[in-house]
């Protein structure tokens, strides 16, 4: 209780909002914050399909904070690439759907890539395709659920996110009851920079600004986050670091909750993904003053990256999909080569994803798999360092 207490109150602190009120509203219940590792540059990645101009961040090429080095290519036990996979037989049985089950709140980035796809997915599958979401404590409560309450039978798809899935297992403290061990990689297909957000009538225009006031009134500014331990929680984190400012951060259950303290006045600013804040950006109720990345975000031109402000914070959310461990290879290649064929052709998708700022990434099953072992190698030391000063 002693280190649940010290996280939840100290925690500043691995990768996709929605359509709310301009009312000051009152604000959500904070979450618990679980620890804080330092933002750390983001492994390579198989070539993207995104707008005519859009492109990954790039890499920084000097980072102003050490980060461990990225890990070897190691083999696994992943499924075969899905080239053309045959459909399994007997599967789906009759009457059954397909859930897609979201760890966050309708209405953040996560739930808006589920919702789009569950269309052409549900087209092309030939049964129906529902959305559940289980948000709660930096997606733990949404992947129990999939651990615990759901068979190893191809009929349930978990929207994954990292680093926030890896972060909640290697922290002990959060006890969490299951490890990479425990879900079947089927399919990359989102990456969404993070950034940082701010009510359009703010004066905070940039980083320096927002440093500034945190400097000037530490009791004041608050910055809130999508939840504790996600991607840019960890990349305003690092900011602060750098600056010399201890952010007070306040941790909310996804972008949409999130996004209703902001607008109510509850935080001085958010760090969410990048997708995430384009709805009330598009309404001129939220301003983006940067992307944690090393260039401008084809989707927030004139916004300057974090790096072109003076700051190392690289930090993408990867979000793709995987089932219980334990289902068959057949069915994992089926619904991975299911999401390849929409990801390539379903032009429609690519628009509404497009508009979202949600950048296409399709990764086989093979790949994902490589890319989550490298994040928790990525994190693993850096958490580990944390826990060990948090504990004196």
């Amino acid at each position: 209780m002693k280190r649940l207490s010290v996280l939840a109150m100290s925690l500043a602190m691995a990768t996709l909002i929605l359509a709310v009120g301009c009312a000051a509203p009152a604000a959500p219940t904070p979450t618990a914050a679980p620890p804080k590792p330092a933002a750390t540059t983001a492994p390579a990645a198989p070539a993207a399909t995104a707008p005519a101009k859009a492109a990954e961040p790039t890499k920084p090429a000097a980072a102003a904070t050490a980060a461990p080095t990225k890990p070897a290519a190691a083999a696994t036990a992943a499924p075969t690439k899905p080239a053309a996979a045959a459909k399994p037989s007997g599967w789906p049985q009759s009457g059954r759907n397909m859930t897609l089950l979201v760890p966050y709140a309708a209405g953040g980035a996560t739930d808006i890539q589920a919702r789009l796809l569950a269309v052409p997915l549900e087209k092309e599958l030939g049964f129906p395709v529902q959305i559940v979401n289980k948000a709660g404590a930096a997606t733990q409560l949404g992947a129990t659920d999939l651990v615990t309450n759901t068979k190893p039978d191809g009929y349930t798809l978990y929207a994954n996110e990292l680093p926030s899935t890896a972060m909640t297992y290697l922290d002990p403290s959060r006890k969490a009851i299951y490890t990479r061990k425990d879900f079947q990689t089927v399919a990359g297909h989102v990456l969404d920079p993070a950034g940082m957000c701010v009510k359009a009538d703010s004066p905070i225009k940039n980083l320096k600004d927002l440093v500034d006031a945190m400097k000037a009134n530490p009791t004041q500014v608050k910055v809130g986050t999508v939840g504790a331990g996600t991607a840019s929680h960890l990349g305003a984190d690092a900011i602060g670091k750098q600056a010399g400012a201890k952010f007070d951060f306040v941790h909310f259950n996804g972008n949409a909750p999130a996004i209703t303290a902001l607008l109510g006045g509850h935080v001085t600013a958010l760090t969410m993904s990048s997708a995430g804040a384009m709805p009330q950006v598009k309404s001129n109720d939220v301003r983006m003053i940067t992307v944690f990345g090393a260039e401008e975000s084809p989707f927030y031109p004139g916004i300057k990256s974090a790096q072109q402000q003076g700051f190392d914070a690289w930090v993408v959310s990867s979000r793709g999909w995987v089932v219980k461990a334990g289902t068959p290879v057949e069915i994992v290649n089926y619904l991975s080569a299911a999401i390849k064929k929409i990801i390539d052709t379903d032009t429609e998708m690519k628009k509404k994803m497009d508009e979202s700022a949600l950048m296409q990434k399709y990764w086989t099953p093979e790949e994902y798999e490589k890319y989550w072992a490298d994040e928790e190698t990525r994190f693993k030391p850096l958490l580990d360092e944390y826990l060990k000063t948090a504990a004196n």
